[in-house]
């Protein structure tokens, strides 16, 4: 019998070696094998008959038992094509540290292949109420698994899943010998809760199982190195691939999670609190029978586009003495007051009827005073970045005779100060 072995190198093909006489391996066990001088760790991917004495043999085996289901071994051949990565890398990365024991040539047991139903559809949970939301999915007695992005969050799923039943840890904060205990435990059913990482996701998990990605938006769910996928497409395959109830939470979504909202492939699932929070805003877009059609991304997107309906005021008209054309006066918004019945307008009233007097005394200024040219040329070359130098915090603008390092505010205050000097002077 010939096995053929992937190791963590950057080689698309496995090596072959010769099982020795009495083991019983089958694909998804992990054996030790001699490779350039040394003995490695690596993934078996198949066993084949066949005999050839000028194999060498294999060392050891790592796992009694498979660690991997040929359903699995397909997924990670997937994930190893997508992501250009080779199939011994991925299996490293995705699976917890060997335990190396004398192992010897212990019969191992395969994965049945039965029938299984059908995956239901993936479900996006945003808003306040999400968490809330997977707890109590969660303690219905499914056996669930919590992938967060790092470490820290990890930890914090295990505490809040320990006030429930049983929990292991699955990610680099416990013990390897920890880690592959809980991998044991959730494949004989001794634990049906667990919290890890992305190093947990091809995880045993049983049918009708719940697979809960926290955070999905979050990039931690890609570190650097191999496999160089996303945890929430890994997910969302195996999803497709194996009966799981998928959940994806998340506070601000991501625009892939939106796409897949919209095109159907995810159930979106917008919590109580965040959707009564749309109602105040927009009761017009989300009220009465339309209530439950806001749970779509569609309709989510028209409320928060839906303008809120605001008492709006006429600015007043500001004039300046230099000004040769008053700036039109143009309904913005509530935050600009009517000028006061014949009394004079103030430009302090109005920001964009200010900028547009400013821009008219500038315009005026700029013919007449030398000192003003010099500094408006200066503003407009910092501006739009034409002959500046390096350094962008500090600017030498002249003044008169004297030169001075000033700061763009700074420059824009001498700028309006000499503004208001000629214009009183031409009043």
């Amino acid at each position: 019998m010939i096995a053929d072995v992937a190791f963590d190198a950057p080689v698309r093909h496995s090596f072959s070696y010769r099982i020795p006489d009495g083991w019983a391996l089958v694909p998804g066990q992990r054996a030790r094998a001699p490779l350039r001088g040394a003995a490695r760790v690596g993934m078996v991917v198949a066993v084949r008959d066949g005999a050839d004495t000028e194999l060498k043999p294999l060392a050891r085996l790592v796992d009694t038992e498979p660690v991997l289901s040929k359903a699995q071994l397909d997924l990670v051949g997937w994930i190893a094509a997508q992501s250009l990565s080779s199939v011994g890398s991925t299996c490293a990365a995705l699976l917890p540290p060997p335990v190396i024991t004398d192992v010897g040539g212990s019969a191992a047991r395969g994965h049945a292949a039965a029938g299984r139903p059908a995956s239901p559809k993936p479900e996006l949970l945003i808003g306040a109420g999400r968490e809330k939301r997977v707890l109590e999915r969660l303690e219905t007695g499914e056996t669930a698994l919590v992938l967060a992005a790092d470490v820290e969050t990890a930890a914090r799923w295990a505490q809040r899943l320990a006030k429930i039943d049983r929990v292991v840890r699955l990610d680099s904060g416990v013990p390897d010998e920890e880690r592959a205990a809980a991998w044991g435990a959730l494949r004989d059913g001794s634990a049906r809760l667990a919290a890890g990482t992305r190093s947990a996701l091809l995880a045993p998990l049983p049918s009708s199982a719940t697979l809960v990605l926290i955070d999905e938006y979050e990039a931690a769910h890609k570190p650097p190195g191999a496999p160089r996928m996303h945890s929430r497409d890994v997910a969302l395959e195996r999803a497709a691939r194996e009966p799981l109830a998928l959940l994806l939470t998340a506070a601000t979504p991501s625009a892939e999670a939106w796409w897949r909202a919209e095109s159907g492939l995810v159930r979106f699932r917008l919590m109580t609190s965040t959707l009564a929070s749309f109602q105040r805003r927009a009761p017009s877009a989300i009220h009465g029978s339309h209530a439950s059609a806001a749970r779509t991304p569609g309709t989510l997107f028209a409320a928060i586009d839906a303008p809120v309906p605001v008492q709006q005021k006429h600015t007043p008209v500001a004039h300046s003495p230099l000004a040769t054309s008053a700036p039109t006066c143009r309904p913005i918004s509530a935050h600009c007051s009517s000028p006061p019945p014949g009394g004079p307008t103030s430009t302090s009233s109005c920001p964009r009827a200010s900028r547009s007097a400013a821009t008219a005394s500038v315009s005026a200024v700029r013919s007449s005073d030398p000192n003003a040219i010099r500094m408006i040329s200066r503003l407009e070359k910092n501006r739009y970045g034409v002959g500046t130098s390096a350094s962008r915090t500090s600017r030498n603008v002249e003044y008169g005779t004297k030169s001075t390092p000033l700061r763009a505010h700074q420059a824009a205050s001498v700028l309006l100060a000499n503004t208001m000097s000629a214009s009183s002077a031409a009043l």
